[in-house]
């Protein structure tokens, strides 16, 4: 695989950038703030403006680090209203999770399908990844439909791998696809 990094993307749309420290408070206001988002995911953990600043901070040390971290600001108009990510890199099977998620104001606008297909076709033309596979929270209908438009496919059902905000757990569903799913 040939690592680039987190390059920033352009869609018809949106920007796909580097988070940077000055994004925490629009981060917070579009996103962790928004109790819609945290139904189904639990990437930052806690709803606080201080959880968001340790979400960037975290990530931002990391882009420097490693040629192979890939973590993107959503961003429309100013506003950074979510993240696109490649997660849980497998050198050895040339694989990666594709994670997103963004404020539900940006919820039924095509941004999700936008994003992500960005972030698609980078892994497999730019960076040569040979699998990429999203785990969702059983119930986020929304977001599998998302994965479909890309061209995943389900592939099973990790049981009670997903811990709920009250404690309890629930299933989740893995989508994957591969380079060949494309004709590239």
């Amino acid at each position: 695989m040939n690592h680039i990094g987190t390059v920033e993307i352009t869609t018809d749309r949106l920007k796909l950038r580097r988070f940077t420290v000055d994004d925490v408070d629009s981060f917070y206001e579009c996103y962790v703030s928004d109790p819609k988002v945290h139904t189904y995911v639990n990437y930052v953990q806690g709803k606080t403006r201080e959880a968001a600043e340790e979400f960037i901070r975290g990530i931002v040390a990391q882009y420097d680090k490693d040629p192979a971290f890939y973590a993107w600001a959503l961003t429309q108009d100013g506003n950074v209203f979510g993240y696109v990510g490649l997660c849980n890199i497998d050198e050895k099977s040339d694989s990666a999770e594709l994670r997103f998620t963004f404020g539900s104001k940006w919820w039924w606008h095509g941004f999700s399908t936008e994003s992500t297909g960005a972030v698609r076709d980078l892994a497999f033309k730019r960076i040569g990844f040979h699998r990429l596979y999203s785990d969702l929270h059983i119930d986020n209908v929304s977001s599998g439909s998302v994965l479909l438009k890309l061209g995943m496919e389900p592939e099973g059902v990790l049981r009670g791998a997903y811990k709920n905000e009250d404690g309890t757990y629930s299933d989740m569903k893995q989508f994957g696809m591969v380079a060949e799913d494309l004709d590239l």
